[in-house]
């Protein structure tokens, strides 16, 4: 579910870039329309600015068709019918994190007991050739006069069995040995999942933090451009280029933000961390 979850807030995310910029488009249209009718750009150079428009209200539509679908499915996997608010930014959880290296997940939870059971069939083995001991103790009938108890001592022990008493605690040595062998295995690889969840979290982690300067930049470039463009000191293919270059700048932002969400994820699921159920997405 906590993947579903990252999906939805990437594709609110989404949606939100898509009608900035929409916005910006739009702007640049009314600017470009404005520079033509004062005779200081061509005709041309406004049917350029309304395709972008055009293309920008065509990405809203289908970034709005992609958070209806996201949020349905995150839905379902809440099993509630609907959510009627917008979603919250994946938490940061970095602090809930455990600082030691060791996994543990729930199959090595899994291969640990059956290490577990299969040394307690190798004792219960073992038990199967040793002598039994039993002693009883009885008292004479109640319709006699007399009250005496008496004890009675067995001693029993399996003379000829075929070797079944060997073959039972040598299969259960299998057993254990086997059992042992697979945690190991088990243990091993969550470790290296872990390892490598790890250098992918940090990594995810360092790419966002280095999309925030870019897009502040981004931004100011089209303030900028959309200035220059009206006062006649920028040309529209400028203002053109930095419109684009700000959406790829936001979209690539979201889905920085999304591989941070999945590899955290991840990281929680090689660490055998279990999140409670989401609240406050309703």
């Amino acid at each position: 579910m906590f993947l579903r979850y990252v999906e939805a807030t990437a594709d609110e995310a989404m949606l939100t870039a898509a009608r900035n910029q929409s916005e910006i488009s739009s702007r640049l249209l009314q600017a470009t329309e404005g520079r033509a009718n004062d005779g200081a750009v061509p005709g041309v150079q406004v049917q350029r600015a309304r395709i972008e428009a055009d293309r920008s209200k065509r990405a809203v539509a289908r970034r709005e068709a992609d958070v209806r679908a996201s949020r349905l499915r995150l839905a379902a996997a809440m099993g509630i019918d609907g959510l009627s608010s917008p979603l919250r930014a994946v938490p940061d959880l970095s602090a809930i994190l455990p600082t030691q290296s060791t996994a543990e997940t729930p199959e090595i939870a899994v291969r640990t007991a059956e290490v577990q059971g299969a040394t307690a069939d190798v004792r219960t083995a073992r038990l199967l050739g040793r002598p039994e001991f039993q002693i009883e103790a009885r008292r004479a009938p109640f319709y006699e006069t007399s009250n005496q108890i008496y004890a009675r001592l067995q001693i029993s022990f399996p003379l000829f069995d075929g070797r079944r008493t060997r073959a039972e605690r040598g299969a259960a040595e299998d057993r254990r040995v086997a059992a042992e062998r697979t945690l190991a295995d088990t243990r091993q690889q969550a470790e290296a999942a872990l390892q490598a969840a790890r250098i992918e979290f940090v990594a995810a982690q360092e790419e966002v933090a280095s999309f925030e300067p870019t897009l502040e930049s981004a931004r100011t470039l089209v303030l900028r451009s959309e200035v220059g463009l009206i006062e006649g000191a920028t040309t529209f293919t400028d203002t053109l280029e930095a419109v684009r270059a700000l959406r790829e700048v936001e979209e690539g932002l979201v889905e920085a933000r999304r591989r941070l969400g999945e590899t955290l994820a991840e990281l929680l699921r090689a660490t055998g961390i279990v999140l409670p159920a989401l609240r406050g997405a309703r």
